[in-house]
């Protein structure tokens, strides 16, 4: 898997209200806004680890939101495919490290105004 740099801290939108699913069960959340007379397909495998979800909507004016949680991947609508939690945990320690942990410096270096 390549190694994907992204300046925000938070790549996936929250998804602690279903917190992560266990014994290969996947939890799928979608909102579809279509056009009249539109149609959306919304396709998956029954894949714990690569489930593939998938949202085509048949007219480009039309949108739609999307979030998977399962015991292995996350994934929602700004991502291709489902991010295992392993993966998206490193990205947000190493985004952390270059983030908070210069301002934290900062802050403990500045003198006490009393």
């Amino acid at each position: 898997m390549e190694e994907r740099q992204h300046p925000q801290l938070a790549r996936i939108r929250d998804f602690h209200r279903y917190g992560i699913q266990s014994g290969g069960r996947i939890m799928v959340e979608f909102q579809i806004r279509m056009p009249a007379l539109g149609h959306a397909e919304f396709s998956m495998y029954p894949d714990p680890v690569n489930p593939r979800a998938a949202v085509h909507v048949s007219d480009p004016s039309g949108s739609y939101k999307l979030l998977l949680t399962g015991d292995v991947v996350v994934q929602d609508e700004k991502e291709p495919e489902a991010i295992p939690y392993w993966v998206l945990l490193k990205e947000y320690l190493d985004q952390m490290d270059n983030l908070l942990v210069p301002q934290f410096e900062v802050l403990l270096r500045k003198p006490d105004r009393a």
